[in-house]
């Protein structure tokens, strides 16, 4: 991960001054620390280590373990350096003078008071647009209580009315609730077209059968009709036959 944010660090200065500048420091402090180990010999003649503040005592050289983490960190920055040859070659920006770091310091001071200007604005203004929220919120709640069906469909406006042209309060549908009936008859006309002409072919259809229906329905009609014409000759004759018959019998 050091390593990696070394990379970062490099690519971003655009050189490896800041880089060199931490191992240098690193080194420095390694020194500072191991100054206070002292290499001593025991009554057998055996080597350990020694350290005056803390006394410390130890067998293994407490060198090693420092130095060859900060021998790997110098060898991977110099693979860095031969992966980037131009950043290696990049010279140290020189130290800015006594009057650019007031000026900067200036600069700074006045894109902080700016900046704070700018979020004192955006708090005036969230205060502004929460209050109006509220506002309309309240103003909502009073007006929508109980059942409002014909909310948003009519409105009140001023028109000119009569010859004399006297402007008078008139309520009138909205342009959105216009829009959404001429759309829904639209819509309707649209579908009827459609089933129309989906059931065409059965309509026509069925028209057809009524008319041969009809037509059988006229024979059978008649054909009764004759039948029945035909009863009641049948039966007119043998009424017929049944009275003279009677006034035969009475005559004898």
């Amino acid at each position: 991960r050091e390593i990696v944010g070394y990379h970062r660090s490099v690519v971003q200065l655009g050189g490896f001054w800041e880089v060199e500048d931490k191992v240098a420091e690193m080194e420095e402090s390694i020194r500072a620390d191991l100054a206070d180990w002292m290499e001593l010999f025991d009554e057998h003649g055996e080597k350990f280590f020694y350290n005056r503040k803390t006394d410390e005592s130890r067998f293994d050289d407490p060198r090693m373990g420092v130095y060859h983490n900060l021998y790997a960190k110098i060898k991977m920055i110099a693979k860095m350096k031969e992966r980037l040859p131009l950043l290696a070659r990049a010279h140290r920006p020189e130290e800015p003078s006594v009057q650019d770091r007031e000026l900067q310091a200036r600069r700074e001071e006045d894109e902080r008071k700016y900046m704070g200007m700018i979020i004192r604005i955006q708090a005036f203004a969230r205060v502004i647009i929460a209050k109006r929220k509220v506002r309309d919120k309240l103003t909502a709640a009073t007006v929508s209580k109980g059942p409002q069906p014909l909310r948003g469909k009519l409105r009140l406006r001023v028109e000119k009315l009569g010859p004399s042209g006297e402007r008078e309060l008139v309520l009138s549908q909205t342009t959105p609730h216009r829009r959404a009936k001429a759309a829904s008859k639209i819509q309707a006309r649209m579908r009827g077209v459609i089933a129309r002409k989906r059931f065409r072919p059965l309509v026509l259809h069925r028209a057809y059968l009524g008319q041969v229906v009809t037509k059988l329905q006229r024979q059978a009609r008649i054909w009764l009709a004759k039948r029945r014409s035909a009863r009641l000759r049948v039966q007119r004759q043998i009424q017929a036959a049944i009275d003279i018959q009677r006034v035969f019998r009475g005559y004898k």
